[in-house]
């Protein structure tokens, strides 16, 4: 007797037994509890003013400034003002609407937490929908996708923040399902109605529609309209197909008109080959950091170093379960799975690709993980799918029980912002590292020009921001340009109050005066 394949069945049969037994008030029990931690992620979100950590939330807000002051997209965090880098600026137009209705700039932060919290809690309802197209029944599978999506605090620290990433994710689920709906229901609905369906052009001009605008957040988005398109040509679906090819020209038309219209290209060829550079082994070493780092961070954040232990075998895991998937789709000519499988592949191929790697570029596929563990068609990675669940839970209620840990920095900016520490209003240098904080938290912009005596003079003080060894390093600097122009200068503290391990200070040097004959330089 093989005893292995016994415990393995009596295994699944418990599984399936607790499945069916999970129903009524254990349902609105669990239900009840992840609602709690959502709102209770928002709450600890807000409240230690996560929104104000991180520099690319004050970049966006400097250009939706500037298109408001002067009327052009420039980022002004800089003197003199830069040009924009990058076509993902959707989240500037939040912006600029929050600023026409009289919200001040931290206002505005804080609405568009909210904003991008809702826009979260929003795709739940296509989530659920998904689940039900690809088999998953059981309330305890519906309820552990849900635990995924909504009590993962580690994906609401980067789905709250100011920036693109909060409407994108949440918007990829609504356009997943859209294009699930297409491949799946549009031969339905055309033989039904013909081209008279109302249903059926609805359905397809919000797809083109949100396929235009998502690309603005982040051009992810594009890479989901391909997934849809591949599934429709790859099941010979062909009505689908053109929907989801006109939704991919969308996207391409949005981002290529916006790029050639506001990005410096001045650059780009310098940019194309720095980014090419050492390509191909590049790819060697961003799928071993993506197998043994991202993703299981991605998955399993609070498990610290035993992330890279059990986050290999979750790679594998995923991996088959993606082929069972396309091959399961292929046959039964069953879009869901297809567009889940491909999309969620579309990601992480994007990331091998990219000279760097984060986490973040990956939250939206962070559900599309759980559809494709849990679906009821592979029994033995539902446990997977149950266990990477209950492993995001506890992470999240383990981040509450400990605190936010601030770095120095984050400490430093908001000792700045509760002291209401501001700089002069007259003509100042300002030098420091993090031009985009100092924009917001001393409505200054940072120098980028080599500084001379002749800039030093023309200004009534110099002012230097950041860590002691910046902060060394800078004066060394001036010391010498000064010292060769037969100047000296005094250098005083502008926050003698306070410390931290990195020594981040804010000091000024003013009292530039020259050096009698004689006399050694200070």
């Amino acid at each position: 007797m093989d005893y292995s394949k016994l415990t393995i069945q009596n295994f699944m049969n418990l599984l399936e037994f607790v499945e069916g037994r999970f129903t009524g008030w254990y349902v609105v029990f669990a239900m009840a509890f992840i609602v709690t931690v959502s709102l209770y992620s928002l709450a600890f979100f807000l409240s230690n003013r996560i929104y104000l950590v991180g520099s690319d939330i004050f970049y966006y807000l400097s250009i939706a400034d500037s298109i408001l002051d002067t009327g052009k997209a420039l980022v002004p965090t800089t003197d003199p003002a830069s040009a924009l880098k990058t076509p993902q600026n959707g989240i500037v137009l939040i912006h600029l609407i929050l600023a026409k209705l009289g919200l001040g700039a931290e206002s505005r932060l804080v609405s568009i937490t909210v904003i991008n919290y809702l826009a979260h809690i929003s795709a739940v309802f296509p989530l659920y929908k998904i689940s039900r197209r690809m088999g998953i029944r059981s309330w305890l599978g519906v309820i552990a996708l849900m635990a995924v999506y909504l009590a993962a605090f580690h994906v609401y620290r980067m789905q709250l923040l100011p920036i693109n990433d909060g409407i994108f994710n949440a918007a990829s689920v609504w356009l997943t399902y859209l294009l699930i709906v297409v491949v799946d229901d549009f031969e339905d609905w055309y033989r039904e109605r013909g081209l008279g369906s109302t249903k059926l052009w609805v359905t397809v001009a919000v797809l083109v529609l949100l396929a235009g605008v998502i690309v603005q957040f982040r051009i992810q988005g594009a890479i989901v309209v391909f997934a849809g398109l591949v599934a429709a040509v790859a099941v010979r679906k062909f009505g689908p197909a053109i929907c989801a090819l006109l939704a991919f020209v969308s996207s391409l038309l949005s981002v290529g008109l916006f790029y050639l219209l506001t990005i410096d290209r001045s650059h780009l060829n310098e940019e194309t080959a720095q980014a090419f550079e050492g390509f191909a082994s590049r790819l060697v070493s961003n799928a071993f950091h993506l197998v043994t780092e991202t993703i299981p961070f991605l998955l399993l954040v609070q498990l610290g170093k035993y992330s890279k232990i059990i986050g290999p075998m979750f790679v594998v895991v995923i991996a088959l379960s993606i082929c069972f998937l396309l091959l399961s789709g292929y046959k039964s000519r069953r879009g869901s799975d297809l567009v889940v499988a491909l999309s969620l592949m579309g990601g992480i191929l994007f990331l091998e690709l990219l000279y760097f790697q984060h986490h973040r570029l990956l939250i939206y596929i962070l559900p599309l993980i759980a559809l494709v563990l849990l679906s009821a068609r592979y029994t033995y990675t539902r446990v997977f799918g149950y266990g990477l669940a209950g492993l995001i839970v506890l992470s999240s209620v383990v981040t509450f029980y400990r605190g936010f840990d601030q770095a120095s920095e984050t400490q430093f900016w908001a000792y700045i912002k509760d002291s209401k520490i501001r700089l002069p209003e007259d003509e100042i240098l300002l030098i420091t590292e993090r031009d985009r904080h100092s924009y917001f938290f001393l409505s200054t912009p940072a120098t980028r020009q080599e500084i001379s005596i002749d800039m030093i003079l023309a200004r009534k003080s110099v002012f230097i921001v950041g860590d002691s060894t910046f902060r060394a390093k800078t004066v060394d600097q001036l010391k010498e340009v000064a010292q060769k122009a037969g100047f000296k200068f005094d250098v005083s503290s502008l926050t003698p109050g306070y410390r931290d391990l990195e020594g981040h200070e804010i000091i000024v040097l003013s009292n530039f005066a020259r050096v009698l004959i004689g006399a050694e330089p200070s």
